[in-house]
């Protein structure tokens, strides 16, 4: 059932008059940062647990839009393990390791801060590393633009230096015509 993006609109109706800010607040996360999520930005895991805590939202549905979008009863129990994808698709070691997050992070313990500020600054040193290397690939591309500009310009001004050249040629050659002025000086 959609994106990401349509089911987080869909709690945001249900949940907070469509109002964006209110959800937010509802749900602990800073409007900004709810804002970033409904833009596309993939949620950070205590946020989305916040979600599931606040509003008993099945998180199946909420990531992969597979299910109800309540937890049932008996899911309301369990611990719940990230699906990201298609169960056949996941790397046992990344599902053992959100597994192990998730408990961490709902353990409300010092642990579960650290691990969150951890994963947040992981995060953004990845998404950093992601802009730096866009950037770099930017800047290699404005510098073959520059190289094949300065080519142009300099073939450019060899044309037009033998074009002057010819036209001080004829100039010369007529008869009766004042002596040639440098133009370079």
């Amino acid at each position: 059932m959609g994106t990401l993006t349509e089911r987080l609109s869909i709690l945001v109706d249900t949940y907070a008059d469509g109002k964006h800010t209110k959800f937010a607040k509802l749900v602990g996360i800073p409007p900004s940062t709810f804002q970033n999520y409904i833009n596309g930005r993939p949620p950070h895991i205590d946020h989305l647990l916040h979600i599931r805590e606040t509003f008993q939202v099945n998180l199946d549905w909420l990531l992969t839009g597979e299910g109800e979008m309540k937890k049932s009863e008996a899911e309301k129990g369990e611990d719940d393990v990230f699906i990201l994808y298609k169960e056949e698709d996941v790397d046992p070691e990344v599902a053992d390791l959100l597994r192990m997050t998730s408990e961490i992070v709902r353990s409300d313990t010092e642990y579960a801060d650290s691990l969150k500020a951890n994963i947040r600054s992981f995060y953004h040193s990845v998404e950093l590393e992601k802009r730096l290397s866009k950037n770099e690939s930017d800047i290699s591309l404005i510098k073959d633009g520059l190289s094949a500009e300065n080519e142009r310009l300099k073939h450019q001004n060899r044309l037009l230096e033998d074009r002057l050249a010819a036209l001080e040629k004829k100039l010369s050659s007529r008869p009766g015509q004042p002596e040639k002025v440098s133009v370079n000086g």
